[in-house]
């Protein structure tokens, strides 16, 4: 896994069209030992490609299966995350487009994406995607970590590709409707560094501990304190990544004052110490390059 971040005007000067604003790159391999939590965006396009194995896009009521070769354009403010089951495994890219900061035809295609996620199967240029994605991590290293037009066309011939696709086959995944349970899990989602507990979560939503366990459990699979803890976790990855604040920082930025307990946590959900994290993601890794077969 790596992740490389473009928060600022020196990292990422060039956005005029026909190019857009680009804040974000990763790559992700480890599923299903470590994935995001259900997590939106206020202002941000997330374009994630799927380039090996099978798995799940999560939405607040809805799950849709994928596949190598499926690319999802996930729209602002929709709850979402990738996951998968115990035996299998799915690794994908993802970039970042902030269009709404950005002008011309590229940003327009994507500000036409409004309220559901986009569905589209690029399986025939796989190995296109691919190869984009490794002279994009060849880019970052090459220019330490800024964005240049070399850089910026790479991503632009791979939005100029999804908007073909998406003129002529692209399916509108339908979001579903609102449901009680997520209500507590956008709650958790902006409330995750306070002093949560079961009973303050069924007391701010007037219900019992036991029901709102339940109902939480049958969409989401999870506990909600379960889920509160893989949230902070998965924030506290991000910070070991992006930062270089200290462990213990970290820990109480995700709400934990006890150093010793949020490690013990971390080491049982990721496999290692947030150290031993950090100090593995020091260096890019080469993505897997086999082209799997076409799934019917």
């Amino acid at each position: 896994m790596w992740v490389y971040h473009y928060g600022s005007g020196q990292d990422n000067p060039i956005r005029e069209a026909p190019f857009v604003q680009i804040s974000y790159l990763s790559y992700t391999d480890n599923l299903p030992v470590w994935s995001y939590a259900y997590h939106h965006h206020a202002d941000i396009y997330e374009v994630t490609f799927i380039v090996n194995g099978q798995g799940m896009l999560c939405l607040e009521n809805e799950r849709i299966a994928l596949k190598a070769g499926d690319i999802v354009i996930m729209p602002p403010q929709t709850l979402h995350c990738y996951s998968c089951q115990a035996r299998e495994s799915m690794q994908y890219y993802s970039i970042w487009v902030n269009a709404n900061r950005s002008s011309g035809m590229v940003a327009d295609f994507f500000r036409e994406i409004q309220a559901e996620p986009v569905l589209v199967s690029a399986y025939k240029y796989l190995s296109y995607i691919q190869s984009s994605f490794r002279i994009l991590a060849e880019l970052h290293q090459i220019n330490r970590g800024v964005i240049d037009e070399t850089f910026q066309t790479v991503c632009l011939s791979l939005f100029m590709l999804i908007r073909k696709i998406c003129q002529h086959k692209a399916m509108v995944v339908p979001l579903g409707p609102s449901s009680y349970a997520s209500d507590v899990l956008w709650y958790i989602n902006e409330h995750y560094q306070e002093n949560l507990s079961l009973d303050s979560l069924a007391g701010h939503f007037h219900i019992s501990a036991s029901h709102l366990r339940r109902i939480f459990k049958q969409v989401y699979d999870v506990s909600p304190i379960t889920y509160l803890i893989k949230r902070r976790i998965a924030i506290a990855t991000d910070l070991l990544l992006k930062t270089d604040q200290s462990v213990a920082q970290i820990a109480q930025q995700v709400g934990y004052e006890n150093v010793t307990h949020f490690s013990h946590l971390f080491a049982d959900r990721i496999g290692c110490t947030p150290s031993q994290f950090r100090e593995r993601r020091q260096e890019t890794p080469t993505p897997n390059e086999e082209i799997p077969p076409e799934q019917e």
